[in-house]
């Protein structure tokens, strides 16, 4: 599982994960999403063990939300 930190939007900057080690450039149009609480950007990619978008060759993108 590789990382990209050249992934990133308006939100913040995020990270692109995908298995295949290679990343590619993040759309404005999702999929979905899926709203977690972790310490850290490194504590949420561990949440990501099982994705079945991430063992399935997607990408998946994580970002930090704002506090407020």
């Amino acid at each position: 599982m590789t990382t990209s930190s050249s992934c990133g939007g308006s939100i913040w900057p995020g990270l692109c994960v995908h298995r295949s080690g290679t990343t590619t450039a993040v759309t404005p149009h999702l999929s979905g999403y899926l709203r977690v609480q972790a310490e850290s950007i490194d504590d949420a990619k561990k949440l990501l063990l099982g994705n079945p978008v991430l063992n399935a060759g997607g990408t998946v993108e994580i970002r930090e939300l704002p506090r407020d």
